[in-house]
């Protein structure tokens, strides 16, 4: 009769001992995809950083020119305008803010500027920019509503 028991409480044992085990593996993987999204999310968010911050600083570089930088409202779109000349023809770089996403037009300068027709190049939801002494501030909003600032101090900041 003993021996049934011992059986019995052993089994019992082996149950609970299984049991705590599934229950520390659970909570393991919980926590080990809880600590991933925040990992990922931390990693979007700098991507978005460097992608923004990357795209108006390698505008601003490709194109510094003594007067080739203004900043101008466009159909109520604030802009960053290249200009430009390529076989005696004038053209204009617009980088801007449109429809949730920073964009990209290059036009000749006889076309009319239309918001829609740039091509998207990341998620963004707004763009200021100024002048602050001889630096050009541009202050851009990601779509997570995080604000990141710019400052770049070019020469074709210098008229315009």
């Amino acid at each position: 009769m003993r021996r049934g028991r011992n059986h019995s409480i052993a089994g019992a044992f082996a149950l609970v001992l299984l049991g705590a085990f599934a229950v520390s593996s659970a909570l393991l993987a919980l926590f080990g995809a809880q600590a991933y999204r925040a990992v990922v999310a931390r990693s979007e968010e700098r991507r978005a950083r460097r992608t923004l911050v990357a795209m108006v600083r390698n505008a601003v570089n490709a194109s510094d020119a003594q007067g080739a930088l203004s900043v101008e409202s466009l159909d109520g779109v604030e802009a960053l305008c290249f200009t430009s000349e390529a076989g005696g023809e004038e053209y204009i770089r617009y980088l801007y803010v449109y429809d949730g996403a920073l964009r990209e037009l290059f036009i000749s300068a006889e076309r009319p500027f239309d918001p829609a027709a740039g091509g998207a190049l990341c998620a963004a939801e707004s763009m200021t920019a100024g002048r602050e002494g001889g630096a050009m501030v541009v202050e851009l909003t990601d779509s997570s509503g995080a604000v990141y600032e710019v400052v770049l101090a070019p020469r074709a900041a210098g008229q315009g």
